[in-house]
């Protein structure tokens, strides 16, 4: 076991990049979504629910306000959860090392583990539907276990909780996270075309009872409906142009103004 410790230290960078690569992809994909919706917003003359602050502060913050909700919920939030946890024991039944890795991103810290030598195989814990680590058959199949409650022996638990993952970086490093200009006005134009033809519906229901079937039935019409498709098209290359990109992304990011608050960030 003193042995995994010290291996375990050849993966620590490993994980921190891991780690980082997450934060930034998550911090760009909030970023653009905050900025793309007040850029809307102001060329339509809305300033209404506008705050005045730094872009990237909010970000910032409303990184670490869903990552203490979902510590104090214990509910999933994937995009912005960068914590990883290694548990592993010594099993006197199986007389070896065996444990999982707890983890939004397991599968690459699996592999991290098995490259450096710390793993020669391993066993792995689903998410079941509820949000909570069930076992998998493949454990079982793995370890000749059920599940590692009640495992006896020697055990360690290493946790790599990412804190500082968020300290400053450039904007170099941040780029390559940044959604594309396609996928960007897409988010934009493909609700507010849904809500177009929604409205123009003759016949709704009562309020929002029928919500998610109209969706259901917007989205197959944007499979098959050329008509659908080309107004969608429209909307996307009409938002293109009021879209911040390169360096004026970043030096919006960085600059205090009117910005509409993430989502989700209350």
């Amino acid at each position: 076991m003193r042995n995994i410790a010290v291996t375990m230290e050849a993966v620590r960078d490993g994980i921190g990049q891991l780690q980082r690569t997450r934060y930034l992809s998550a911090y760009a994909c909030i970023l653009v979504s905050m900025l793309d919706r007040t850029q809307v917003a102001r060329k339509a003359g809305h300033a209404q629910g506008m705050v005045i602050a730094k872009p990237g502060g909010l970000v910032r913050e409303a990184i670490l306000r869903r990552q203490a909700r979902a510590r104090a919920t214990h509910e999933r939030d994937p995009a912005v959860d960068v914590d990883v946890v290694l548990k592993c024991w010594h099993s006197q039944r199986l007389d070896r090392v065996i444990g999982y890795v707890a983890g939004e991103f397991g599968q690459e810290v699996l592999g991290l583990l098995e490259a450096a030598g710390v793993a020669t195989g391993y066993a792995f814990w689903n998410n079941g539907a509820s949000g909570d680590r069930v076992p998998s058959q493949a454990w079982s199949q793995c370890t000749g276990h059920p599940a590692p409650e009640g495992q006896s022996g020697e055990s360690l638990q290493f946790r790599y909780d990412g804190e500082w993952v968020g300290l400053s970086f450039q904007w170099w490093e941040l780029e390559p996270h940044v959604p594309s200009l396609e996928r960007r006005a897409r988010e934009l134009a493909e609700p507010a075309l849904f809500s177009r033809w929604y409205a123009a519906l003759p016949h709704k229901g009562a309020a929002g009872e029928h919500i998610w079937q109209h969706h259901a039935q917007f989205q197959a019409l944007l499979r098959d409906e050329p008509a659908m498709q080309a107004a969608l098209a429209t909307d996307i290359e009409r938002l293109k142009p009021r879209l911040l990109t390169g360096g004026a992304l970043d030096a919006a990011r960085r600059r205090e103004q009117p910005v509409l608050l993430p989502p989700r960030f209350a």
